[in-house]
């Protein structure tokens, strides 16, 4: 079969691959490619912040149709709808056993043939997830990196006495709004942004819920900060409004950035818990994440925070993905 699928092949440069699928193998399963966010990961990697070599084919949050099965794949059928966290678990390492699939030592084994932006692609069967009656498809795309924030909650706990913040309301920033109110409702939190359409998205959902950090005010110091800037300068922003003994969870893709060494400069004098979370935690935050979805995400939902824009419209995303006024980009590839 025919493929086409997109690569970084130099910095700020994308490519087209024109390429045959062979055979399917045995635990492999064939895909056809519907939707694909667009992660940080994506956007370092084309400005060549992230040391990876290159080319690379890109897109990790996708939703995708089953379209041919290996003889050994028992767990799907043709039609199915699928995601995928990207990340292979062998099962059987140290990290595997400990609970700790995400960290497994075979994690970036890569058993596919490309990522999601593309045409196709043949999966190994243990990469896939399916996403059940999430409808409209598009929210397929949300699956992964909602799994990646309900991680990184079981990580900070937060309680009912917390002051939260969620600095930066991106995409992951948008993501981690959406979990705490649908898992902590009585939780009061704080939401920073430079963007003000992005605060004004918030607010439009969830508005008494939620209060505006004014940067011209003088400010409480809260208690758990969750960092999804994705900048330098909002990273130095959480570090000092990060109370004494409070969590710091930090989400940012702050790959070849300027040095922040102002962290330990600020943070050492707090006697503070920061965290870096990692991928999307237990294959069982995947089920949940599109449990969640499916159960708690709104039409008013993808009005406010969804932007869906044609592949054609790559290049200028990626160049520029932080002068867009919206929450969460999602790239069609019907």
């Amino acid at each position: 079969m025919k493929n086409k699928y997109l690569v970084v092949d130099e910095v700020q440069k994308l490519r087209w691959i024109d390429s045959e699928l062979e055979k399917l193998q045995e635990s492999y399963v064939r895909i056809k490619f519907n939707y694909c966010g667009i992660c940080g990961s994506d956007v370092n990697l084309f400005m060549g912040r992230k040391d990876t070599g290159l080319p690379m084919s890109i897109g990790h949050e996708f939703t995708a149709e089953v379209i041919e099965l290996g003889d050994n794949v028992t767990d799907l059928v043709l039609g199915d709808i699928v995601t995928s966290d990207i990340n292979f678990r062998c099962g059987s390492c140290l990290n595997c056993i400990e609970g700790n699939s995400h960290l497994c030592e075979s994690n970036k084994k890569s058993l596919f043939s490309n990522r999601g932006l593309a045409m196709y692609a043949d999966f190994h069967k243990d990469y896939l997830y399916k996403i059940g009656n999430i409808k409209p498809l598009f929210r397929g795309a949300l699956v992964e990196p909602l799994a990646c924030v309900i991680h990184a909650l079981n990580k900070t706990t937060p309680k009912e006495n917390d002051q939260v913040l969620v600095n930066g309301v991106g995409s992951i920033g948008t993501l981690f709004v959406f979990a705490l109110q649908t898992l902590f409702p009585l939780l009061k939190i704080s939401i920073r942004d430079i963007n003000s359409k992005k605060i004004e998205s918030i607010k439009n959902i969830y508005n008494d819920n939620i209060n505006i950090y004014n940067e011209g005010e003088m400010q409480e110091e809260y208690s758990v900060i969750y960092e999804a800037s994705s900048s330098p300068d909002g990273l130095r922003k959480a570090c000092n409004l990060l109370k004494k003994n409070g969590r710091l969870s930090i989400m940012s893709h702050l790959d070849g950035y300027m040095n922040v060494n102002y962290i330990t400069h600020i943070l050492s004098r707090k006697d503070v818990e920061v965290q870096f979370p990692y991928l999307t935690g237990s294959k069982l935050n995947i089920n949940k994440s599109i449990n969640i979805i499916e159960e708690f995400w709104t039409d008013n939902m993808d009005e406010e925070f969804l932007k869906i824009m044609n592949i054609s419209e790559i290049e200028d995303i990626l160049k520029n993905k932080k002068n867009y006024n919206f929450n969460k980009l999602i790239i069609t590839l019907q």
